[in-house]
């Protein structure tokens, strides 16, 4: 099982995220974290730099990783587009 938190730049879904990750013994992801770590970049570089439409893809490929990963996690995005694996 998965839940996909989604909300506002800074409506608190990291936070929530984490506490309700710990709280379950789940893993706990966030997809701007792992698009920073990914591109070296903080995401306002990364839109200053290299566009939305940049920042869109890269998005939309680090969610498909996430979503197809097995396991029990707490994800945290706002953004972009979902995806099925049914």
């Amino acid at each position: 099982m998965k839940i996909f938190l989604t909300g506002l730049p800074g409506s608190g879904k990291t936070t929530c995220g984490r506490k309700l990750a710990e709280r379950l013994g789940w893993d706990f992801i966030d997809i701007d974290e792992n698009i920073q770590k990914r591109e070296g970049k903080s995401i306002s570089e990364i839109f200053e730099e290299k566009g939305e439409e940049y920042f869109r893809f890269v998005e939309s490929d680090e969610l498909k990783k996430v979503v197809f990963l097995s396991g029990d996690a707490v994800i945290s995005h706002f953004f972009g587009r979902w995806f099925c694996n049914s």
